[in-house]
């Protein structure tokens, strides 16, 4: 069903669709503390599939990573999930982003994650951190001058957004080569 609805919106030049809560999204009330722990034939079976079909079969403008952990480690920093499943696996070349406030820093530390870590997130390919306080703004520049975020990794984000914005026809931009 997903996919035949991001398939109807994205058939309209211009127009792109976010699936959402990737991935094993099974809880609103702590949310964000809460890890959904399963096998690996769990997730692939029963939680994956869904977003698998819709990658695959609709090529989705965007995914939204979900607050939770999957496993002890946040959707938003898995590489697992992120990198090895939703793109090399599936090849989904569009933006993921972290849903709001999925990530957050301890109050008056920003490299010092509360949630999903930050840090963390441009490695994993979670590309658009939202909301994009400045404190998260903060972390990411001190993380890159201690090296504790790699400068590519931060452009490879930056190209992944620029190039969903691009393909918005809100905006009329053309991404140079």
């Amino acid at each position: 069903m997903a996919a035949a609805i991001v398939r109807g919106v994205q058939s309209h030049p211009g127009k792109g669709m976010s699936i959402k809560h990737f991935v094993a999204n099974n809880c609103e009330l702590h949310r964000n503390e809460s890890s959904s722990n399963m096998s690996e034939r769990t997730l692939r079976e029963l939680y994956l599939k869904g977003f698998e079909i819709a990658v695959k079969e609709s090529s989705p403008m965007t995914v939204m990573a979900s607050y939770n952990m999957v496993n002890g480690v946040y959707a938003t920093n898995n590489h697992d999930t992120l990198v090895k499943v939703l793109r090399n696996e599936w090849g989904f070349e569009g933006m993921v982003m972290s849903d709001w406030d999925s990530i957050t820093c301890e109050r008056g530390d920003s490299m010092k994650a509360r949630t999903a870590d930050i840090l963390k997130a441009p490695a994993a390919q979670c590309n658009l951190i939202m909301p994009g306080r400045p404190d998260q703004i903060e972390a990411l520049e001190r993380g890159v001058e201690e090296g504790l975020v790699k400068l590519d990794d931060l452009k490879r984000c930056a190209a992944r957004v620029l190039e969903m914005v691009a393909g918005n026809t809100v905006y009329k931009y053309k991404i140079q080569e």
